[in-house]
């Protein structure tokens, strides 16, 4: 069967169904289906991407399938988190604590108000507090590698939100001694580096995919977090794996860039620098909110934005047509994943797996109201743990 180059919504339609068959054969529109041939620089990236696109948006919301892990009891957690202002922190740091009181534990939240330098600071001040445990949302091992190896090395359990310990390759500032106890496990057999990576990679190709495999875009990509590392790794090298579409400018930004809202100015001249892109890759929701989507409006571009890490504010987007895709896991799910595992880890027990995956969500896909459905897993989890 053929599958001509031609208008987005049919393309999308044909390949739904071509790429269950496996049979594909590409040639150019005809003047009736009015489209036009293949741009002599495009590749034929998109069709291995739209397969890829169409899992990643049927992937399992299944609730986790946990062994026991009863709640050991008596602990004192303190969940540090980068900044509560933020979705990206606020909301698996509420849910941290959520679900370390519903196991029976003490749990406070601190909040680092977007300051690095001040990490340090509190890791010592929940320590020196009683913290048994620290959840770190957020904020990696290398943002105070000194104060986490001493917090372990008196016995306190760490494990991160969205963040890396200090001996893995996305590490800021390069691999080191470790200073985590350990990490959430992802769902799919994966772990959190090619979790990450995924994130990238899906949105990548769906830039592709929609492209035809001619994207021209720009990736905006935080320099201090190893969260953005592996997904701008796995972004970049799909990308460039593609053979038809490209990174035109990276936009590589600081903590201090995002707070200071020095970030949109920086992506304003990434866009006049490259009239000619097409689609414009988020670091992650808050920058999308506060950087990308201003940035894009006050350039009067007609780019294609693909999002962050999926939170409420880019469902709204999408829901108004502002945005093309964004990839979500959600964030009151990672939360609760972290106690399961602070939990195991206090066992002395392997932790379990969260079940957690990414879904690419669009247009086609984007619930009315809310973010993703996802599974019931308070109950699942108080199940393991043996509380009501």
């Amino acid at each position: 069967m053929v599958l001509r180059r031609c208008t987005s919504a049919r393309r999308s339609r044909l390949l739904v169904g071509l790429l269950a068959t496996g049979t594909l054969v590409l040639t150019g529109c005809s003047s009736s289906d009015g489209g036009s041939a293949p741009s002599a620089s495009g590749g034929v990236g998109f069709v291995a991407s739209a397969s890829v696109v169409q899992e990643a948006k049927q992937r399992d919301r299944t609730p986790p399938v946990l062994a026991a892990n009863p709640a050991v009891a008596g602990k004192n957690v303190a969940i540090l988190s980068l900044s509560q202002a933020n979705e990206s922190g606020a909301v698996p740091a509420a849910a941290a604590k959520e679900a370390a009181e519903i196991i029976g534990w003490k749990a406070t939240i601190y909040d680092a108000n977007s300051n690095m330098g001040a990490v340090t600071g509190l890791v010592r001040q929940a320590t020196a507090a009683g913290a048994n445990a620290l959840i770190v949302v957020n904020i990696d091992c290398a943002a105070a590698a000194q104060a986490f190896r001493e917090a372990t090395a008196a016995g306190v359990v760490i494990v991160p939100v969205n963040g890396f310990d200090c001996d893995n390759e996305g590490s800021p500032g390069g691999p080191s001694a470790r200073g985590f106890s350990g990490e959430i496990r992802p769902g799919g057999g994966l772990n959190q580096s090619q979790f990450w990576a995924q994130d990238g990679s899906d949105q990548a190709h769906n830039a592709i995919a929609d492209s035809e495999d001619t994207a021209k875009i720009i990736s905006v990509e935080s320099t201090e977090l190893a969260v953005e590392y592996w997904q701008a790794k796995g972004f970049n090298e799909a990308v460039a794996a593609s053979g038809g579409s490209r990174v035109v400018q990276r936009v590589e930004f600081t903590t201090a860039d995002f707070v200071s809202g020095r970030l949109t100015t920086m992506i304003e001249a990434a866009l006049t620098r490259h009239p000619e892109a097409t689609y414009i890759k988020s670091a992650f929701s808050a920058s999308t909110i506060a950087n990308v989507v201003p940035a894009v409006r006050a350039s009067h571009s007609k780019i294609k934005i693909l999002g962050g890490e999926g939170l409420q504010s880019e469902f709204d987007l999408l829901r108004k047509g502002q945005m093309l895709s964004t990839d979500a896991t959600p964030g009151s799910w990672f939360g609760w994943a972290a106690v399961d595992t602070v939990n195991s880890l206090f066992r002395k027990t392997p932790p379990n797996d969260s079940g957690l995956q990414w879904m690419l969500v669009d247009r086609d896909n984007v619930p009315s109201t809310g973010t993703v459905q996802t599974a019931d897993f308070r109950t699942v989890y108080r199940a393991s743990w043996g509380v009501s």
